[in-house]
């Protein structure tokens, strides 16, 4: 009589077991992977600036719906995927470098001027979930302005004469 009651109360305990972990999981796959311009948004013109950000990237949004790009690594020799901040990041302070030491650059956003600007633009508005840091975006523009890009110039004296 006991084995029949412990019986019960483990055929209990599994069902409510696997239907908790369902809805974990069917809860945790329903906007997990959609990209970040999809996302409902407090204002349209964050999903205009994240679509200028990512003009003339392959994209791909994994995990956090966060885009990765496909840039030229000139160290590589080859393509690179990574997220979008980190590519850009690192185009804005190598790739015109690389091109120098005679680099071969392909064609596309791969300006370093341009990626800083770009750069700037996540740290302005806060683009693909980052946080705004207008310090950060400041540097950035100011390093756009400096190569000569100028958007870059624009920003940097909007952001200059707004005390950021």
């Amino acid at each position: 009589m006991d084995l029949r009651y412990i019986s019960i109360a483990l055929g209990v305990f599994l069902l409510l077991t696997g239907g908790f972990l369902g809805f974990v999981i069917i809860s945790g796959t329903s906007d997990a992977n959609a990209p970040a311009a999809n996302q409902p948004e407090s204002e349209p013109k964050q999903a205009q600036l994240e679509a200028a950000v990512l003009e003339g990237y392959e994209v791909a949004f994994w995990g956090d719906g966060r885009p990765f790009v496909k840039f030229y690594d000139p160290g590589l020799d080859d393509y690179a995927t990574q997220d979008i901040f980190q590519a850009l990041f690192w185009q804005s302070n190598h790739i015109d470098d690389a091109a120098q030491m005679g680099a071969t650059v392909p064609e596309g956003p791969y300006d370093g001027a341009e990626a800083a600007y770009r750069l700037g633009l996540i740290h302005e508005h806060g683009l693909f979930g980052y946080p705004v840091n207008l310090s950060d975006a400041l540097r950035s523009y100011r390093i756009a302005r400096v190569a000569g890009h100028s958007k870059g110039k624009e920003a940097a004296t909007r952001l200059e004469r707004a005390g950021a």
